[in-house]
């Protein structure tokens, strides 16, 4: 069975979980009970979104950029901070 809305988004939903699990797995080794702050989050999914959505479409025409990848970004860095980033 195919989702075209799921599988044309999914990358973007899952892309935030991934990489700040992936920083705060390193950042828990180098200083334990470490867990990341909400305006890291935010600020991380505000650059991928500039970078993937708008700088690099500029930059090469193999990118294309989509608003609602954004909102993708969004929902993935809200996944992140209330299921996976642990508590402070």
């Amino acid at each position: 069975m195919r989702l075209p809305v799921l599988s044309g988004k999914l990358d973007d939903l899952l892309a935030l979980p991934l990489i700040l699990s992936a920083i705060q797995w390193i950042q828990e080794r180098v200083r334990p009970g470490w867990s990341m702050p909400g305006l890291q989050v935010i600020i991380s999914a505000t650059i991928l979104f500039i970078v993937f959505e708008w700088i690099l479409p500029q930059w090469s025409s193999r990118f294309v950029g989509d608003w609602t990848d954004g909102i993708a970004y969004g929902i993935g860095a809200w996944i992140f901070y209330r299921f996976m980033r642990g508590y402070e």
